[in-house]
């Protein structure tokens, strides 16, 4: 899935964004900065660990409050974009 995200920035002519995902998300945000760091300016893995731990329940109900106030503020990116 991280070759897919790459993908689609070849194909729009993007040539690095910021990596923000949620669960799965986060580990493919993980993948594609270990494998194409060149492409990231940064990683906002959400909801994400990479590996198991007593701290992953305080850590997820941190994440989803900072994730929600995120989608609050967040604005659509929409200019220049076609997704059909």
């Amino acid at each position: 899935m991280a070759d897919d995200v790459i993908a689609i920035l070849d194909y729009y002519g993007i040539e690095k964004a910021h990596m923000c995902g949620p669960s799965m998300g986060g580990v493919i945000a993980q993948i594609i900065a270990t494998k194409y760091p060149h492409r990231c300016f940064s990683i906002i893995p959400i909801m994400t660990a990479a590996s198991p731990n007593k701290a992953m329940s305080l850590s997820y109900v941190k994440n989803q409050e900072w994730f929600e106030l995120l989608m609050k503020q967040a604005k659509p990116v929409t200019k220049g974009m076609s997704f059909e």
